[in-house]
């Protein structure tokens, strides 16, 4: 959920820790009209409440941005 608990409509399909240890997601393939799909998230490792990273999906189509990784 967000900070005002709405959900993706797809989901989180990967997840990977930062080298500072901010934990990120890619969310999936958005369903029916929403438009959520493919964006980066920062989620609260103790409430789990992300938000979203900018204003645009990191993929071309809004699809699913199924992997995520951080160099050191």
């Amino acid at each position: 959920l967000d900070s005002f608990d709405q959900p993706l409509s797809g989901g989180i399909v990967s997840l990977a820790f930062d080298t500072n240890g901010v934990l990120y997601g890619g969310t999936a393939t958005p369903e029916g009209e929403a438009t959520d799909g493919g964006r980066l998230v920062m989620i609260d490792t103790e409430t789990g409440v992300f938000q979203f990273v900018g204003d645009n999906t990191a993929t071309a189509t809004g699809s699913s941005l199924a992997g995520l990784g951080f160099g050191s």
